[in-house]
């Protein structure tokens, strides 16, 4: 917090974090795209090196549940770091330069989830993107994304690497709905939906087989004590809570909020309330917490308290600490100064 306060006092991005375990657990790292990553590409700062001890990952032992619930997370942090004034439609240039770099990092994470499906394992977005521009045809990204597909992975990492210049604000949304649609294309790949409209995949999704989540015992098992701790309050519903696809509906949650805001900054009044109220349901069915604010009659404040919220459930679920929790609501209430 020193450190950014000094040096990165106005952005929302930056943020140091780590964690540690025992050197005799290295060995037993989860089968995960990070921990690929980390092996492959990590750098050691002091001390011995430890790589060499790590698992190593391949696409016939990979963890396919945590490397499906990277789809949440993109979705996640793309709602995460939408600034606050871009909402409100009084964002200034850096406000919508955070938002477009938002776009284009959410938009390289669709190779990291698609890649494996197709039995590569590659440490890198330059590795990713460059492998997709050369196999195109090879991996159908035309029939599963479109024919811009390897253009638009091209221009999100040129944009992540080294942040271009203005756009106008309707080319802005135009990569907003792009990003969106690109997310919504591979959950239908994922669960080998034929193509349909967006409101018929987050039903096809939740009743898929499909994996989110990595699979852990000690997973099961904090979901399981988080559901019991709420009984007291919420009674049987809250063991019920236990059973949901709690990520299928969170993604779900998050498409809709993402397609209300789209609809309300193109100024679609009955489009957005209608994907928000669709939110609101995901979201009454996913989170613990009593959702407030709803009957208020104004979309950004409905739409920011309903972020809020789900944040709530992202820090319960994920076991993050006070300290990140207070991280993520700098980040929720971020404005240029």
């Amino acid at each position: 917090e020193t450190i950014r306060s000094k040096y990165y006092p106005d952005s929302p991005f930056f943020y140091i974090d780590y964690g540690l375990i025992p050197i005799d657990e290295v060995q037993r790292m989860p089968r995960e795209v990070t921990t690929y990553e980390a092996k492959q590409t990590g750098i050691p700062f002091y001390g011995t090196d430890i790589r060499p001890l790590m698992p190593d990952v391949t696409t016939d032992n990979l963890d396919r549940g945590s490397t499906n619930e990277l789809t949440l997370w993109g979705l996640w942090s793309l709602l995460l770091h939408i600034p606050l004034n871009v909402v409100r439609q009084q964002s200034s240039f850096y406000e919508d330069a955070v938002f477009l770099y938002s776009l284009y990092r959410s938009m390289l994470v669709i190779p990291i989830v698609f890649l494996p499906s197709k039995g590569i394992l590659l440490p890198s977005y330059q590795e990713r993107t460059d492998y997709i521009a050369t196999h195109s045809s090879q991996l159908e990204t035309s029939a599963v994304f479109g024919g811009e597909f390897v253009e638009l992975m091209q221009t999100a990492l040129a944009a992540k690497l080294s942040p271009q210049e203005a756009i106008t604000y309707g080319e802005m949304l135009y990569i907003y709905e792009m990003t969106l649609n690109l997310y919504v294309q591979l959950l239908q790949y994922l669960i080998n939906a034929e193509e349909e409209d967006f409101s018929h995949v987050c039903s096809s999704l939740l009743q898929s087989d499909l994996v989110m989540k990595r699979q852990s015992w000690r997973r099961e098992l904090y979901e399981l004590l988080i559901g019991l701790r709420h009984v007291p309050h919420q009674g049987l519903s809250a063991l019920g809570w236990i059973m949901k696809p709690k990520r299928k509906l969170a993604t779900c949650f998050l498409l809709n909020m993402h397609y209300a805001l789209l609809g309300h900054l193109r100024g679609h009044v009955e489009t957005s309330r209608s994907y928000l109220n669709t939110a609101r349901g995901y979201l009454d069915r996913v989170s613990l917490d009593l959702y407030k604010d709803w009957d208020v009659g104004d979309f950004m404040t409905s739409w920011h308290s309903m972020r809020r919220c789900f944040m709530t459930f992202m820090v319960r679920m994920y076991r993050w600490n006070a300290k990140s929790q207070r991280h993520y609501q700098r980040i929720l209430e971020w404005v240029h100064a």
